[in-house]
């Protein structure tokens, strides 16, 4: 899944937990730009996220995930195939 695959699906899912439709949810979308994104609405998304995406994010990770772009990369990081050294 590339990076394009995981905003897209992830701006859906932070549609669907604040009730708006994904067209209206912009690339800059944050905590500090979304009224509506309290920390139990947080607490949804996180929850919504791993659900979509099948993963479960780090204690570390959580508090950081405060916009589409921090969601992005973190999932991102998560989907890439590991590689054993």
């Amino acid at each position: 899944m590339d990076t394009t695959d995981v905003t897209e699906q992830a701006r859906d899912v932070i549609a669907h937990t604040f009730g708006m439709d994904p067209a209206d949810v912009p690339d800059a979308v944050s905590t500090d730009t979304l009224s509506a994104w309290d920390s139990l609405h947080h607490f949804m998304l996180i929850l919504a996220l791993e659900d979509q995406f099948g993963l479960t994010y780090t204690s570390d990770e959580i508090p950081s995930m405060t916009s589409l772009h921090a969601i992005t990369d973190i999932t991102a990081r998560h989907l890439q195939p590991q590689t054993i050294s």
